[in-house]
């Protein structure tokens, strides 16, 4: 408002009646008022209480959010009035709703906050404040119209209080002391529900040890370069009771030594260090240290509720520059990085019973790699082959490690047969054998599954892989079961280098290679049997040929076209008799392999190495003969 002019102003003398001449001070028109608001004072406070998880806390802990309030003014933007809060009651109760008549032995202290910083009360707990008490706030909470503020009631907790689960209530919205903060005026409180109920937090006593025992997985030996390798298994035990707080498992470290205790540098050796939990990789460290003899991994934090174990698994790669030299890996007490997950104390690592501290791998000796696995194949086939003949030997498969002594041993845990017909044209082997078998000596190694008729190949996997130590030759007799009725005419087995299931290494640098012996090249392959003989001729052959007198057998196969009288002997190439297989035994016309030799001459004494003949003699029921003659080699 403001006077418009001052001829407009009617002034006279009090005393006479005259009229008096205004003149307005300010020198200028108009003369402006003052301003003036009309305002609307706050009708209520609406409160309500934001959910919180569940909480698991420990004794000493800070600033434990227990409820936040939500503080709302309604009414008009720009005309309603600010509220100010002053107080509030509260209570704690256990998740029963018993109330608890001494909060003071879990609280140290309660405050009121906000979100935004500044704290508006600050209240310590004695035993004084019972089964509710008043929380003053000092400054006063304003709340603007429409515009909600949030309350933070957080605690600290008593040392040693009583351990539980319990909730923080606002309670009686009666004793909320909420005021307009023009006048003063108490303002009417609604709760969104009557009590207002805060999160639920669990009490937790400190842990306090944590129990260990390592065993060792460390290998003997290990090649350089050499991934993957087991080192050590830890299991890990929170040996307290239900109301101890969990322990954080935060990480792992591991001290590298020699056989005579020495330190090793970790970067030297290793090239990775994982720990797995139940086959899931947890933790890796490929930035290995270059100084010092340890290394630690990070972890994810594990949680080993009260009562609990966990097992964990440590493996490393090898570094494939690693001299040779022995290796172990050492985790003390100190080394495993344990928390107590509430309050984050450090947690005493002691060994479990029948354990010892510090936890090892064991001692292992990193060897230099080997580089070529050697390869032969000596058939074993027969010139004559029988549908549904079982147990054939097809040939010896020998394997050598040309490694020098101290080397690493060589790994073989499979191997793969392929099949061919006489012209080396590519057969199914499932058209002609049902089943492959391997045996060391009279131990069956490895067998394939059962082959079908477009089975192409055979997967041979070994039960126990073949390890060969440097320098040592290993030799596999290969057998196998045929079908009862063929669809070929010839049949042989073979492999070609990749089918030779070596464990190679982890570094593309150190990689084994599988080349053929002197005389053999890939792909090798048994000499081819003929099915179906038609003739005497065709048919007479013996396996092995050479074989070791004495010490195996050798067979002798035949077909006889029609019936009639067998004479099989052997003699020397100088025309001297040295034993008689078989004399004119009546047999009838088809295939025969019964007959064997076991390199000993008729006064039952082992013949010299050389070459002999073996006779055979037919003689038909029609009346006609044929005499055959093959030359038998003797090894020893």
């Amino acid at each position: 408002m403001h006077v418009q002019d001052a001829s407009w102003f009617e002034a006279e003398d009090a005393i006479s009646g005259a009229p008096v001449t205004v003149v307005l001070q300010q020198g200028s028109f108009p003369v402006q008022s003052g301003l003036g608001y009309l305002v609307v004072p706050p009708t209520e406070l609406d409160v309500s209480s934001i959910p919180y998880v569940e909480q698991r806390v420990g004794w000493t802990q800070r600033d434990v959010s227990l409820l936040t309030l939500q503080l709302v003014n309604p009414g008009v933007p720009g005309l309603t009035t600010d509220i100010v809060v002053a107080s509030m009651l509260v209570r704690v109760t256990d998740t029963n709703d018993v109330v608890v008549t001494e909060p003071s032995q879990l609280f140290e202290r309660i405050s009121v906050s906000s979100p935004l910083g500044g704290t508006y009360a600050d209240h310590v707990l004695d035993d004084q404040d019972s089964t509710s008490f008043e929380l003053a706030l000092s400054p006063l909470a304003r709340v603007a119209v429409d515009t909600p503020l949030e309350l933070i009631l957080s605690a600290d907790i008593a040392n040693g209080a009583t351990v539980g689960a319990y909730r923080l209530q606002v309670i009686d919205s009666a004793y909320f002391d909420a005021r307009d903060a023009n006048t003063s005026v108490k303002i009417p409180v609604i709760f969104q529900s009557d009590p207002l109920d805060g999160g639920v937090i669990v009490i937790e006593a400190p842990a306090e040890s944590l129990c260990v025992k390592g065993t060792a997985e460390f290998p003997p030996t290990i090649n350089v370069g050499e991934e993957d390798v087991a080192a050590l298994t830890i299991s890990l035990r929170h040996a307290a009771q239900p109301g101890v707080s969990r322990i954080q498992i935060n990480d792992l470290t591991v001290h590298c030594q020699n056989d005579l205790r020495n330190p090793l540098v970790p970067a030297t050796y290793i090239d990775r260090m994982q720990v797995f939990q139940d086959e899931t990789e947890i933790g890796s460290l490929i930035d290995i240290p270059t100084s010092g003899n340890h290394l630690t991994v990070p972890l994810p934090g594990l949680l080993l509720e009260p009562g609990d174990s966990i097992g964990l698994e440590l493996r490393i790669d090898v570094s494939a520059t690693a001299p040779e030299s022995f290796l172990e890996l050492l985790v003390d007490g100190n080394d495993v990085g344990a928390t107590d997950a509430n309050i984050g104390a450090s947690i005493i690592v002691v060994a479990d019973t029948g354990s010892d501290l510090p936890m090892t791998s064991g001692l292992t000796r990193l060897l230099t790699p080997p580089t070529e696995l050697v390869v032969g194949l000596d058939s074993r086939v027969p010139a004559a082959l029988v549908a549904g003949e079982t147990d054939l030997a097809f040939a010896t498969l020998s394997m050598t490690n040309t490694a020098a002594t101290g080397s690493g041993p060589i790994t073989v845990e499979y191997m793969v047969l392929r099949a061919a017909d006489l012209d080396f044209v590519t057969v199914p082997i499932g058209e002609v054998v049902t089943q492959v078998r391997f045996y060391v000596g009279a131990q069956l190694a490895g067998e394939s599954d059962s082959l079908t008729v477009d089975s192409t190949t055979a997967y041979v996997h070994l039960e126990v892989p073949i390890v060969l130590s440097p320098e040592e030759k290993y030799e596999i007799d290969i057998r196998a079961d045929l079908h009862e009725e063929i669809g070929v005419g010839s049949f042989r087995v073979g492999f070609s280098n990749d089918d030779v299931g070596v464990v190679q290494p982890g570094s593309a640098i150190l990689q084994i290679r599988v080349e053929p012996e002197a005389g053999q090249t890939f792909p090798m392959w048994t000499e081819a049997g003929n099915f179906g003989a038609s003739s005497l001729k065709e048919s007479f052959s013996n396996f092995p040929n050479p074989f070791a007198a004495g010490n195996e057998l050798t067979t002798f196969v035949y077909y006889l076209p029609l019936d009639g009288t067998v004479s099989l002997k052997i003699w020397t190439v100088r025309g001297d008799a040295v034993t008689t297989i078989r004399e004119k035994s009546q047999r009838n016309a088809g295939l025969y392999q019964d007959d064997r030799w076991d390199g000993r001459n008729d006064l039952s004494r082992v013949v010299v190495n050389g070459v002999y003949l073996a006779e055979l003699i037919v003689e038909y029921n029609s009346g006609s003969q044929e005499r055959l003659l093959r030359k038998v080699a003797v090894v020893r």
